[in-house]
């Protein structure tokens, strides 16, 4: 297997790739060579893989979302690129899907080796940068070619960073380029966690900045996040993966296939895409989140929960400040292509 190195350049853009053997050639040809015939039929009828080949899944932090990518390579999803700077560590085997053997392996260098387990064939392009200022808007579409461009809606961008600026990044990418969009976040503990997901031209209710709005102004007033992955167990991390997957089968087969499943059910949601998990009965006490309280009666909820919130465009007609990235409208469309460099907004 081939192992991707980056480099960026002062402008911001990223230098040629290098490539070097990270395992034995030879075996990775004569397993691509006799490929596996029924890794997938099972899962035909619903998952087209003829669909599937056309997709592109773009992770930003593949730490506890990386059970999400490994869910999508066992669906049939083929193309992948992760960026993600960080290497593998002995505390992320409690809490993510990372191996003793991999504790020192960039993450994302890991996870490639993990999806070409699952599926020779994949397409994995790893970039272990940091997806910060250092990178501008054109590095970034040389990283993902011509499809960014010409089939924006066939490409989904995955936020799953523990960073609020490269949360930010990806929404703004997403936003700019007209993709599909999924962010994920998990609260202290792993108490609970939450997913904003968008498709434009479909969830034009509100725009990520405005679903996400209190937490903008927090931290543009300088608050630091202190919360970390302590007392957060396995379980925590999986489910989240669990829900995220399934969101983005919804976002990535949207309207491909009448026979499919997911082919409707992002409209049935369209309106309520952001989305709000209880993984402990005491998440309204320690963490003050009592949506789950209003919403499902206590006689038949305690944990494990999922509420679909509907979302509005801030604007001062539904009682918030304007937002200052879509303009109070939520038209994700107008915001296709109208921000200039997404490190500045």
């Amino acid at each position: 297997m081939l192992v991707n190195t980056y480099h960026i350049t002062k402008d911001g853009n990223v230098s040629e790739i290098m490539l070097k053997p990270h395992t034995s050639p030879a075996i990775a040809k004569e397993i691509a060579d006799e490929p596996i015939p029924n890794l997938f039929a099972r899962i035909q009828s619903e998952l087209p893989l003829e669909i599937l080949k056309r997709k592109l899944v773009i992770g930003v932090g593949v730490g506890s979302g990386r059970g999400l990518y490994e869910g999508l390579a066992r669906c049939g999803f083929i193309n992948f690129m992760f960026m993600d700077h960080d290497y593998v560590e002995d505390v992320n085997v409690s809490t993510q899907h990372s191996t003793v053997s991999e504790i020192g392996k960039r993450k994302v260098n890991a996870l490639k080796e993990r999806i070409l387990d699952i599926n020779p064939l994949a397409n994995v392009t790893a970039v272990s940068l940091k997806l910060d200022d250092d990178l501008s808007d054109e590095g970034f579409e040389s990283l993902i070619g011509e499809q960014l461009i010409t089939h924006p809606t066939d490409i989904l961008i995955c936020g799953l960073t523990d960073s609020f600026k490269a949360q930010a990044r990806t929404a703004n990418l997403a936003m700019k380029y007209g993709t599909p969009y999924l962010a994920a976040q998990l609260y202290a503990g792993g108490e609970g966690g939450e997913v904003y997901f968008s498709y434009p031209g479909v969830t034009n209710n509100s725009c990520p900045r405005c679903a996400l709005g209190s937490r903008y102004d927090a931290y543009e007033a300088g608050f630091q996040n202190d919360v970390t992955s302590n007392a957060t167990d396995f379980f925590s991390s999986l489910r989240m993966n669990s829900i995220e997957g399934k969101i983005a089968l919804m976002l990535l087969m949207y309207h491909e296939d009448e026979h499919s499943r997911y082919s409707n059910m992002l409209d049935m949601v369209a309106d309520r895409n952001f989305v709000q998990v209880r993984m402990s009965p005491f998440v309204g006490e320690h963490l003050g989140l009592h949506v789950f309280d209003r919403t499902i009666a206590p006689d038949y909820g305690f944990f494990d929960d999922t509420v679909w919130i509907p979302q509005v465009p801030n604007n001062e007609a539904n009682g918030f400040k304007t937002c200052p990235l879509c303009g109070g409208t939520g038209d994700l469309l107008a915001l296709k292509g109208s921000i200039t460099d997404t490190r500045g907004v």
